[in-house]
């Protein structure tokens, strides 16, 4: 228990992410060649020069609100300096986007949009050659539509100037993609379409060592338009691998709903039917990104049938009816090659049973067990997507269950050889209604759910492969419906006991329901409890309890903390939800009194219309009920609980007296509280308490320090929520330089403090008696810091708050600068001091770290390496001297660390930095 101490990208939203690596000041469109790489780390110099990266140094990568929205990596809130400008996360400018369209505004800067205008987005050649580079033809410069809103498009804005570096006729992009050097003058595409003449003059013009017919870039697919479709006769039929480097798009020719607008070029072919037939025609074994779509000729022209888009192996399953001609059309963005190959295949399928809604098998008794090949499975016009496929449901199948009984039910489908899904419907008068669903994540494996089945209803099991799979994956779809029964603490009266401390369980809450009485904790704010199971113990001396839900899988885990004897007579005494990064609450509980602890997973507030109740119904909403948490997510939780041993605290070494009545901001403007139902509701009560501090002490060991903040009146505990409940923040500078770290929210309120702030604690956390500490360290990092949470003992007086605070959380010594703010729940009110920091004197420093020692036994070896390489593959959650790890010093523990411990071992390397 960690308490003390302790793109590939697809489509538009993708390809601006590759922008989003924003600069720190404007830079001219580049002469150089475009598309080097001169630091080797597979981003393109352009590309680093207009987002802000060095494009000669490896280490520089982006640090951007469009990694973070995209990519979801938070460089934003890592603490890491990743492009090395200096700034880290907050302070970047990297990290602003003010209008909220992924770019960044120094981005939006760089390339001529407004950063403060959602509307206005770049229209530059530099981001079309970027995104054309990496095999994404998305040319802003091509739409015809003014998109950075200075009233020019495409050719009349000067953001879209062809960008040439080496003098010729042709720009980068085009010598790039149709396969010329832009950087040599001499080299200029070998191609019909741009460059006519080039396949019939006898000269190498690429310089690639062959001309004209001899030249790959000169020949074309024969069935490059539709008038030159491929016929297909017979089946089976594959073809490839074609080559499709010229391939082009006829004027007019028709996109399907799948190209998102934009092709590389296509080929064609055509089959007519012989009889009514399923078919399933793939590009697998093609080398890039393809789009393949199905269209039925009619006498007005062609309507689409089915496509698939944005995958090396599209795939699609449709019926074909006799003497009806179809024709597949394949396109796709191949440039980030010189040569794409297609490979397509048809052939006939034949679909199982229950293929269909209207052919669902009937599950007459349970359990219930069934294997179907759902290679030829179609996904029929208007068939629903359970939340849980993430809207790419495909091959589906479907069963029927009316049950005699109320009973429920498990579906598991996790023999499956594929990525699935199963989901439960009910019929309303707005058609199917999701009840359940169950989704599986990571690549092929099974999926499962449960839902409770009420007697004489009729229910619909749906299952599939999601559109994530691909051809690589099987078909075989293994089925079983079979009755489950809730885990043994589901309800409050059967709450399991922690015989001693500490106390470890880990239970599956999927069948776990929730009891119409439950109480709903109070930092669940708008969601709702789901599946919940019950705990209790009973300490025999008072002492400080921690529970918390480490190692748990589901998303939206929460602890709710009562005493009472029944669900009608609990107080809670604590809650916490997965903020620091799982739910996690300590208090002070009494000898003899029983403490009760609610574990469950939540709604995230969504009950979707049309969904009928599951388990039971929620406290107060007896109409109405609550389905699983969406997106199948997982149900394992485990529970942990053990006691807290409180340091004690060092002789005081230093203390610093702050002015009485020095408070900030103007008094509080009382309401006049509002009467209902003739009691008094809203508005601030005159006696409302502007916390004054008067005085900060402390000192330390060579564990902690201890920091006792004075306040002129008596004051509360935030929990208590009273007149005189106080919060407030306390920021650390460690290393004692302002240009480091975190402005924070201390020089806001109380004028410029000279601190760069390495750390920061909150007295208003929602963790009870500890506390978080929020680290933004530069470089390495303190001893411990870099997985493992830190935190405070906060313990309230009368008019005092002491904390206990790890030096680990504070860089490993005594000596920092500090700075506090404190107020009521309304707003900061006092500084300490006022415009400046108190510094706290050395004395105290953790030992020292040897480099590489990562198991604490004073000698680098052979054996240290091991348990870094299982700590950067996830064996290991982390190491008894975690700050050892990073043996290179660059604020990260990778193989380049390994390497060096490895060379050190080997006496190829004398020592390693940070050794004495």
């Amino acid at each position: 228990m960690k308490i003390y101490g302790a793109l590939r990208p697809i489509g538009l939203a993708a390809a601006i992410a590759v922008l989003a690596f924003t600069a720190t000041q404007y830079l001219p469109k580049p002469a150089e060649a475009t598309f080097n790489d001169s630091d080797g780390d597979t981003v393109i110099d352009l590309a680093e020069l207009i987002t802000g990266s060095d494009p000669m140094n490896a280490a520089s990568t982006s640090e951007s609100t469009g990694t973070d929205v995209v990519g979801g990596i938070n460089t934003c809130n890592d603490g890491i300096d990743n492009d090395g400008d200096g700034l880290t996360d907050s302070d970047d400018p990297f990290c602003t986007d003010s209008d909220g369209d992924i770019v960044s505004d120094p981005s939006e800067a760089i390339l001529g949009s407004d950063p403060n205008d959602s509307g206005s987005f770049p229209e530059d050649a530099r981001l079309d050659t970027v995104l054309d580079f990496y095999g994404i033809p998305i040319f802003f410069c091509g739409d015809a539509f003014d998109n950075d809103g200075d009233g020019l498009t495409d050719a009349d804005d000067p953001g879209c100037t062809p960008i040439g570096s080496d003098g010729d006729a042709f720009d980068d992009a085009t010598e790039k993609r149709f396969g010329s050097d832009p950087g040599n003058p001499n080299s200029v595409p070998e191609h019909e379409a741009v460059n006519p003449g080039s396949c019939s003059d006898g000269m190498d013009n690429d310089l690639d060592g062959a001309a004209d017919a001899a030249d790959a870039a000169c020949s074309s697919p024969t069935n490059d338009g539709r008038a030159n479709a491929r016929v297909i006769s017979t089946l089976p039929y594959s073809d490839g691998p074609v080559v499709m480097k010229n391939a082009a798009v006829e004027p007019n020719e028709p996109r399907s709903r799948c190209s998102f607008g934009g092709a590389g070029g296509t080929v064609w072919y055509r089959y007519t039917a012989g009889a009514n037939a399923v078919l399933i025609a793939d590009t697998g074994g093609s080398s890039f990104e393809t789009t393949l779509a199905v269209w039925h000729e009619t006498g007005d022209g062609l309507s689409e049938v089915t496509c698939a888009a944005f995958v090396p192996d599209a795939r699609v399953v449709f019926n074909v009816s006799a003497g009806e001609t179809y024709f597949f059309q394949i396109d796709g963005v191949p440039y980030a090659q010189p040569f794409p190959t297609l490979s397509f295949n048809l052939v006939r399928g034949n679909p199982p049973a229950n293929d269909n809604f209207v052919d669902a098998i009937n599950i007459a008794a349970l359990p219930f067990d069934h294997s179907a090949n759902l290679e030829a499975a179609r996904t029929e016009l208007g068939e629903p997507s359970p939340s849980c496929s993430y809207g790419g449901a495909t091959s589906t199948v479907w069963y029927r269950f009316h049950p005699g009984q109320d009973v429920s039910l498990l579906i598991d489908a996790t023999g499956s050889d594929f990525t699935s899904f199963v989901g439960v419907w009910k019929s309303t008068v707005f058609g199917l209604g999701e009840l359940a669903c169950g989704g599986a994540g990571g690549g092929p494996s099974g999926a499962r759910t449960a839902f409770r089945a009420e007697a004489g209803e009729t229910y619909f099991l749906q299952a599939g492969r999601t559109l994530y799979g691909g051809l690589n994956e099987g078909f075989d779809l293994v089925l079983s419906v079979e009755i489950t029964t809730p885990p043994a603490n589901d309800n409050f009266a059967g709450a399991a006991t922690a015989p001693s401390l500490p106390f470890h369980d880990t239970v599956d809450t999927l069948t776990a329901s929730l009891e119409g009485a439950e109480p709903i904790p109070s930092c669940l704010f708008y969601d709702l409890p789901f599946a919940t199971v019950w705990y209790k113990y009973t300490p025999g001396a008072d002492t400080i309890l921690v529970a918390d839900l480490e190692g748990s899988t589901p998303f939206g885990s929460f602890i709710g903390i009562y005493t009472g004897t029944s669900l009608s007579t609990l107080n809670e005494a604590g809650c916490a939800t997965p903020t620091y990064p799982y739910a996690q609450f300590a208090f002070d509980a009494n000898a003899g009194e029983t403490y009760y602890f609610q574990i469950g997973t939540t709604t995230y507030g969504e009950i979707p219309f049309g969904a009928s109740r599951n388990w039971s119904a929620v406290q107060g909403d007896a109409a109405g009920g609550v389905i699983p948490p969406p997106i199948g997510s997982p149900t394992e939780i485990s529970f942990n609980l053990d006691s807290f041993t409180v340091p004690s605290c060092a002789p005081q070494q230093f203390s610093t007296q702050d002015p009485l009545g020095d408070q900030i901001g103007q008094p509080p403007f009382i309401e006049p509280p509002v009467i209902i139902n003739g009691e008094s509701a809203g508005g601030l009560p005159p006696d409302n308490v502007r916390p004054d501090i008067t005085r900060v002490a402390g000192g330390a060991d060579n564990e902690n320090v201890c920091l006792t903040i004075e306040f002129a009146d008596p004051i509360d505990p935030p929990s208590e929520q009273t007149d005189n409940a106080v919060v407030g923040l306390i920021a650390f500078d460690s290393d004692e330089n302002a240009a480091t770290g975190f402005g924070g929210i201390v020089d806001s309120y109380c004028g410029p403090s000279g601190l760069g702030v390495d750390a920061e604690l909150s007295a208003f956390s929602g963790t009870g008696v500890l506390v978080p500490i929020t680290e933004y360290f530069e470089g390495p990092r303190p001893l411990g810091a870099e997985q493992e949470a830190h935190y405070a003992l906060v313990r309230y007086g009368d008019r005092a708050i002491t904390l206990i605070i790890p030096l680990k959380a504070l860089g490993g010594d005594a000596s920092f600068n500090m700075a506090a703010v404190f107020g009521s729940f309304y707003e900061p009110t006092d500084c300490a001091p006022n415009g400046g920091a108190i510094h706290v004197p050395g004395g105290a420093v953790i030992q020292p770290y040897i480099p590489g020692d990562v198991n604490c036994n004073g000698s680098p070896g052979p054996v240290d390496a091991g348990l870094i390489l299982q700590y950067i593959a996830g064996m290991l959650p982390t190491l008894d001297c975690q700050r050892a790890a990073d043996v290179n010093g660059d604020g990260r523990t990778d193989t380049v660390d390994v390497t060096m411990l490895l060379q050190y071992v080997a006496d190829i390397i004398p020592s390693l930095p940070g050794m004495a």
